[in-house]
């Protein structure tokens, strides 16, 4: 009986072992995955925070530049001029890498420039404003469809 006993212990702690090391290496996949869709995560926040700063300094300066206008100063005129373009070609730059990430629905509220808490009335207000290109067409139904059903 003490043979069988210490067989059967032997046999247990087998079994145990195998489970732990099992459970030991999940573990560390998980762990990786956590890391990873972190990473994902945090690009995706950098990245859609940037271009709402690109855009807000945009409407800014645009903003300004409707204000110098009527001014007759054609030199600061030119400079905010530039200045929207360069920061509409920046704003292009970090939408097409939006455009690449996994969630449709980030990518669709920077495409339409509206909030992550905008309404749909917010939603087809941009929609009317935008030049209605095929990329704004296609954010425009993602979030009319996030919103009407998500």
């Amino acid at each position: 009986r003490a043979v069988d006993l210490v067989a059967k212990k032997a046999a247990a702690k087998t079994v145990i072992d195998t489970e732990i090391s099992k459970c030991t290496e999940q573990q560390q996949q998980l762990g990786a995955q956590l890391v990873h869709r972190v990473r994902e995560f945090q690009e995706t926040g950098l990245l859609r925070d940037y271009a709402l700063l690109l855009q807000n300094q945009r409407d800014l300066v645009q903003e300004h530049l409707g204000c110098s206008n009527q001014s007759t100063n054609t030199e600061n005129v030119q400079a905010l001029q530039q200045a929207v373009y360069e920061l509409s070609q920046q704003l292009e730059i970090v939408k097409r890498s939006l455009a690449q990430i996994k969630d449709k629905v980030d990518w669709a509220y920077v495409m339409l420039e509206v909030e992550p808490d905008a309404t749909m009335e917010d939603v087809n207000r941009a929609y009317l404003q935008s030049d209605r290109d095929e990329e704004i067409e296609a954010a425009f139904v993602i979030l009319k469809e996030h919103l009407q059903f998500g």
